[in-house]
């Protein structure tokens, strides 16, 4: 979740791994909610979908593009 880390550690961060998130209560949605947000934004495919569908060993990367 977003708030394992401090703001400031965060915003630096250049790749991102992200195993599946679980999301039962409604607590656990807004955590999601959250988690997504602080992805760069795509069209290509539905990022709260795909957290709280990937399997034992799968996760999402993402990097800086060579523009940062």
């Amino acid at each position: 979740l977003p708030t394992d880390l401090p703001n400031d550690v965060l915003s630096q961060l250049g790749a991102r791994i992200q195993h599946a998130l679980r999301a039962f209560t409604p607590d656990d949605h807004k955590a999601l909610r959250k988690t997504v947000r602080t992805y760069p934004k795509t069209d290509v495919y539905d990022l709260e979908s795909a957290l709280t569908s990937l399997g034992t060993g799968e996760a999402v990367v993402t990097v800086l593009s060579e523009k940062g």
